[in-house]
């Protein structure tokens, strides 16, 4: 069982990040619309799994910060499914990084801390997209 706990995350880690190196740098033309389907479902199945794992390991609110807020903030500033794909990766990874630290640095729970530091780039998002004139 223990092994289990870690061959499932890091199977996914790397279908995930095979996927994104597909779609991000693709080496060959882009395919045609009607075999895009594939793609759409294997990211769709890669998203259920990470939630449906990551809930087990984490709780349903961090990991809807981690995998719902960055998507949405990104998609505020950027138009393109490359763009909001790379930056609610990036963004997510920050947010993380960020929330760690605080929630290190204020002796403050780290779930908590990653939360709100999501909601914080969100609403800076927000008001970027806002000034833009895109909202």
């Amino acid at each position: 069982m223990a092994a289990l706990r870690i061959i499932l995350p890091a199977a996914a880690i790397a279908l995930t990040l095979a996927l994104f190196l597909q779609l991000a740098w693709p080496a060959r033309p882009p395919i045609p619309r009607r075999t895009s389907r594939r793609g759409g479902i294997g990211i769709a199945v890669l998203t259920a799994v990470t939630i449906v794992l990551g809930m087990r390991m984490m709780g349903a609110m961090l990991i809807s910060s981690l995998v719902i807020f960055p998507a949405l903030s990104a998609m505020r500033v950027l138009k393109s499914f490359r763009g909001v794909v790379i930056a609610s990766g990036v963004l997510s990874l920050v947010c993380f990084c960020v929330g760690i630290v605080f929630s290190y640095a204020a002796s403050a729970p780290a779930g908590a801390s990653v939360v709100l530091v999501n909601l914080a780039a969100f609403v800076l998002f927000s008001l970027a997209a806002f000034a833009r004139g895109k909202l």
